[in-house]
């Protein structure tokens, strides 16, 4: 068992390190804490930029400790105060910075939250020689899981393919996803990015795989808390496989028949006809006949069925 929190801010503050946070947990951890009557076992977090949050975790013998909404509750401390102090702990640590398949990687849970939280200014100084290349140029940056900030410069499309191709890496193995969403420098502060036409292939890939990620690791926890609450519901399981015609990836999910189904945003759902019978459509189709419908209050985002369309597989 891990230790358990100091009782008081001051105790705990040469103990705090800064951390980023992703939705996917955060969701699981607020779901989790409902269902077993603990409402402030998720995180106390800070939002930062688009789906990006900052935490703190309590470095302790026996492991990381989160600070969850609970212990800042009982300290009476603002989270802004904690991630401060988290901050001031490891402003410090040195840079862990190296190339990798053509993308800079500046390594360390705390380097990728202090990118976060301080802007621009943040990131490994333009001498250091992994970032000689990017002199002059607009940083790009996106952080797939908790310990590597990817960098990219929005004048370099190489670099930009090279941070997409990395991310989708760094998220085919890591136990703590944080977003895909890539950032660009304004000024000293992150903006959302757009990635541009020559990353789409690396992107693709990349979305495939955040779809996995974000609704599988998410799926069997929120199949309990549905029924927690008392709502029966088929959550669909996804799958991603690659495309015979291209070897492109695609996202997919089942539609059951006779069932409340809850379908993810993906590329393509399965109808499952009573009998056994499957069609495979692409989403648009179903939302252009307006078939599924936005299901209100759950990350990652969901559609339910307001009817089961049997004429679509009887017609293929």
């Amino acid at each position: 068992m891990p230790d358990a929190p100091p009782e008081t801010f001051d105790e705990a503050k040469p103990l705090l390190r800064v951390r980023p946070v992703g939705l996917v947990p955060l969701a699981d951890r607020r779901r989790m804490g409902e269902v077993h009557g603990d409402p402030g076992a998720a995180d106390a977090v800070s939002a930062a930029v688009a789906d990006y949050h900052v935490g703190a975790v309590l470095d302790l013998p026996s492991a990381d400790v989160p600070v969850s909404e609970s212990v800042a509750a009982r300290w009476g401390v603002p989270i802004g105060e904690i991630l401060l102090a988290a901050s001031d702990n490891v402003r410090n640590e040195a840079v862990r910075l190296f190339e990798h398949d053509g993308a800079i990687v500046n390594e360390g849970r705390a380097a990728a939250a202090l990118t976060l939280l301080g802007g621009p200014r943040y990131l490994p100084p333009g001498d250091m020689p992994e970032m000689q290349r990017g002199r002059g140029l607009t940083p790009v940056i996106v952080i797939p899981d908790d310990t590597n900030c990817l960098i990219g410069f929005a004048e370099d499309p190489s670099s930009i393919v090279a941070i997409a191709r990395v991310a989708e890496e760094v998220l085919s193995s890591t136990r703590r996803p944080v977003s895909i969403t890539p950032l660009v420098a304004d000024d000293d502060r992150w903006v959302p990015y757009t990635w541009p036409a020559e990353a789409a292939p690396a992107v693709g890939q990349l979305s495939r795989r955040w779809d996995l990620i974000r609704y599988e690791r998410t799926r069997d926890v929120l199949t309990e808390w549905l029924e927690h609450r008392g709502e029966q519901l088929l959550v669909a399981k996804v799958m991603v496989g690659a495309r015979p015609e291209d070897g492109r990836y695609r996202s997919m999910a089942s539609w059951v028949d006779g069932m409340v189904n809850l379908i993810p945003y993906v590329d393509e759902v399965v109808l499952v006809r009573a009998d056994g019978a499957t069609t495979a459509l692409p989403l648009t189709a179903l939302l252009e006949r307006r078939l599924l419908e936005p299901y209100e209050g759950v990350y990652p985002e969901y559609m339910i069925g307001t009817r089961f369309p049997t004429e679509l597989i009887q017609a293929s």
